[in-house]
């Protein structure tokens, strides 16, 4: 699955409101299991893309997990202006 597909899995809701606020978690996230932007990240991905698998504080899986949001943001991103587009319609 391609990450633009997986970022399209994250509602509209989460998107404006968690991942693209001002506090941009996804910049600011550390790959450390206690990090509070981390577990916000970790609680988005395991409740939109991947709800059948268990929460773990895996070193490398939550790194795994920072890189496709590093990667996604611009998709995020992207998203985002599409719904704001659409909703100023």
């Amino acid at each position: 699955m391609s990450i633009k597909r997986i970022a399209e899995q994250i509602p509209d809701e989460v998107r404006s409101q968690v991942l693209l606020n001002e506090k941009d978690i996804i910049s600011n996230a550390i790959a450390v299991w206690d990090n509070d932007n981390m577990q916000k990240l970790l609680k988005i991905w395991h409740t939109f893309i991947e709800p059948e698998k268990e929460m773990t504080s895996c070193p490398i899986c939550v790194g795994n997990i920072l890189k496709n949001f590093v990667q996604m943001k611009p998709f995020l991103v992207e998203l985002e202006n599409d719904y704001r587009r659409l909703n100023a319609l």
